[in-house]
């Protein structure tokens, strides 16, 4: 104890700019390898709670391998129907393109989420609760354009009016929050670049802030499959088949009884199975985060011994 005190405690005292130093140094080092560790956590669990929202009341995903599955295959996959409803989807990440009012040659993008479904199968799957739509109406020449807008109760909203805001390519519906918070009006245009391409497309409906429409803090898009084939250059494929077993149906003698009938190429697997390919993909991106978090603590340490 004696040694402690005249060989470290009163160096302390007496040192008291190289002290603070010292423990301001080292806290730094710990706080950034604490802040890289919850970031990668973070970032896994906003993943997975996005896929499980997307995926809804999803039990089993026909995946294929590479590019999707191909449509061709889909009458002959659908003995699917025995095991419960089936939806074909096509999902994807765009960039929505906002012009500054300031500088028209300055633009800003916001990652948004896109889901393409066939709205006559995917009810079942997921809720989806208009707060508004927009009617489309005909000019008499087989034209069709936007009408009135119709705010009501998303109960008074029925499959006849969500497939009919949904038959134009052009057509797409956003939820409550990205309409507030970018003013998207019902009828306006609005901008997404998918891959190379900067795509123009009409709001004719807005989702309240349920269900799907929370993925990404709103910024969430949805339009009718074959829409979504066309924006994403992906015609004649789907991402994959959702099935929905009926309650009380055993999981996972359906999931391996699937397995045996599918054809080569296509596979059967369970929502979560995606959010552990998602965090195979991180796994490279957070082990470098961590590595620079470590240099950085023994960053600190060198320029604390250096003091």
């Amino acid at each position: 104890m004696t040694l402690f005190r005249q060989f470290i405690l009163r160096p302390l005292l007496q040192e008291k700019i190289r002290t603070i130093t010292t423990v301001l140094g080292v806290s730094l080092g710990i706080a950034v390898v604490i802040a890289i560790q919850l970031t990668n956590a973070s970032s896994v669990r906003g993943f997975e709670a996005a896929l499980e929202t997307v995926a809804g009341k999803t039990a089993v995903e026909i995946i294929g391998s590479g590019i999707g599955v191909d449509e061709t295959l889909l009458p002959e996959l659908g003995w699917l129907r025995e095991y419960g409803v089936i939806s074909p989807v096509i999902g994807g990440s765009a960039a929505l393109v906002t012009e500054d009012p300031r500088s028209l040659s300055r633009r800003s993008m916001e990652a948004v989420r896109i889901l393409g479904i066939d709205i006559l199968r995917d009810q079942p799957f997921r809720e989806y609760n208009l707060l508004e739509l927009q009617r489309l109406e005909s000019d008499g020449l087989g034209r069709r354009y936007g009408g009135g807008s119709s705010p009501r109760p998303a109960n008074e909203f029925n499959t006849q009016q969500f497939l009919q805001i949904l038959t134009s390519p052009q057509t797409v519906v956003i939820t409550e929050k990205l309409a507030t918070r970018r003013n998207y009006p019902l009828g306006s245009e609005m901008r997404l670049m998918i891959g190379d391409r900067v795509l123009p497309f009409v709001v004719r409906g807005i989702l309240k802030d349920e269900g799907p429409a929370r993925v990404l803090d709103g910024n969430f898009i949805m339009m009718d499959i074959a829409a979504a084939q066309l924006a994403f250059d992906r015609l004649g494929r789907v991402d994959r088949i959702d099935v929905l077993l009926p309650e009380g149906a055993d999981l996972d003698r359906d999931l391996a009884a699937m397995a045996k009938r599918l054809p080569a190429g296509v596979t059967a697997q369970r929502p979560s199975r995606r959010g552990e390919q998602v965090e195979t993909m991180l796994a490279a991106f957070h082990a470098n985060l961590t590595a620079l978090s470590w240099i950085a603590l023994i960053v600190g340490l060198f320029l604390v011994y250096n003091t």
